[in-house]
């Protein structure tokens, strides 16, 4: 939850259409600015209504594309809805977004100005951390990885990107995949892709992660699906 003036923090919402309005004080709208699956989430009247401004919002080269008003949050994309954001974006966007700022009006543009942090969370203790739930650890893990697998199949093969365009459900589907113990299918889809795309040694350290992960969760890969290296490339499921 990033509000103006303020630190953003972790805030945990039920889900309802009525939590996030009440979060945000009014209608909601979802604004997708990041090549990341997330949101912003934020009054869709905001600037109309003169809500205190809040953040400045980037493009990839560093210019301003728009400015948020009144508070929003950052919110992961589901197949239908918003859904929980996972911990590594949170941390991200906590990083982003942790200076408040002011806007100025100088030569005819508008600039951003990070502000000092308040001063209660400058003198605030360090938290005692939690030990991390396994569950948890494993579900970061897996995330990740299905990330970097998406990711790469998606950069080295536009057939792959033509084949599966919706990329936060294959991410998904990996997930899933790696979750339930069929790694082997992921393997198999990796050698093939090499064998296919001729990058003979690209695929060893997706292939090392995804030892170490079976090491880590005790999966033995080729005893659940056994690799056919002569299988159509084409055939990425």
């Amino acid at each position: 939850m990033i509000e103006p003036g303020k630190v953003p923090y972790e805030a945990e919402l039920d889900g309802s259409l009525e939590s996030m309005q009440e979060a945000v004080g009014g209608g909601i709208e979802g604004y997708y600015p990041y090549a990341e699956p997330v949101a912003i989430v934020c009054n869709d009247e905001g600037k109309i209504n003169g809500l205190a401004l809040n953040r400045a919002i980037y493009n990839e080269d560093g210019e301003m594309i728009e400015i948020m008003a009144g508070t929003f949050f950052m919110a992961g994309l589901g197949e239908e809805s918003f859904t929980d954001l996972p911990d590594y974006f949170m941390e991200q966007y906590k990083e982003q977004f942790k200076y408040p700022e002011k806007f100025y009006r100088l030569a005819g543009e508008i600039v951003a100005v990070k502000q000092p942090l308040p001063p209660e969370e400058k003198q605030q203790p360090a938290p005692v951390m939690e030990e991390p739930d396994v569950d948890d650890i494993r579900l970061d893990d897996t995330t990740d990885l299905a990330f970097d697998l998406d990711e790469f199949f998606r950069q080295n093969s536009g057939a792959y990107a033509d084949l599966y365009p919706d990329s936060h459900a294959e991410k998904e589907r990996m997930a899933d995949e790696l979750l339930s113990g069929d790694t082997g299918k992921i393997r198999m889809r990796l050698a093939a892709f090499e064998q296919e795309e001729h990058m003979e040694g690209e695929t060893a350290p997706l292939l090392a992660r995804i030892s170490s992960y079976e090491k880590e969760y005790g999966i033995s890969a080729y005893s659940i699906y056994q690799l056919d290296l002569s299988d159509n490339a084409d055939n990425l499921r």
